[in-house]
């Protein structure tokens, strides 16, 4: 389907749903008009915990509006339980990725060709290639009386 195409589809079943008092599937179909129709859209790629589950209506609001793929990446080996905290908070996602280290979500960072990288914690960030952005997650477990935490492997006072 084309861009427009996909665009006035959905805008329609918007209408329709809303009509019907339907609404969480109106914000569904809301979500599939920006998903996946620019070219070249980046790639996103959010961790669960300590990220997500620290700001859930951010999270949900940003993964619903970004224009590219969403790749959730954690440290978990329970897949069926991520899928549910994932829909729990109502983040949209199009995969969830188990990794059983966490030095080994950056090799999924590469093979996805991650373009956004949020996480909460510095070990997850040491070996992500330069050309992605990477963003922080603030949370009580790396940031206490006004300054980051971070181990002298993650960090270096200047």
């Amino acid at each position: 389907m084309i861009a427009l195409d996909q665009v006035l589809y959905y805008a329609k079943k918007i209408k329709t749903l809303i009509s019907l008092r339907k609404f969480e599937e109106a914000e569904e179909a809301a979500t599939k008009i920006t998903k996946n129709i620019f070219e070249n859209a980046p790639t996103l790629r959010l961790d669960l915990d300590g990220t997500i589950d620290e700001a859930p209506e951010f999270y949900k609001t940003l993964s619903k509006v970004w224009p590219g793929l969403v790749i959730i990446v954690t440290c978990r080996t329970d897949e069926r339980k991520a899928h549910e905290d994932a829909q729990k908070f109502g983040v949209y996602y199009d995969e969830i990725v188990l990794v059983k280290r966490l030095d080994a979500k950056a090799a999924i960072i590469k093979e996805y060709n991650i373009d956004v990288y949020v996480d909460d914690q510095d070990e997850c960030l040491m070996d992500i290639p330069m050309d992605t952005t990477v963003l922080k997650m603030r949370n009580p477990g790396n940031f206490e009386s006004g300054k980051w935490l971070y181990s002298e492997k993650t960090g270096e006072k200047i």
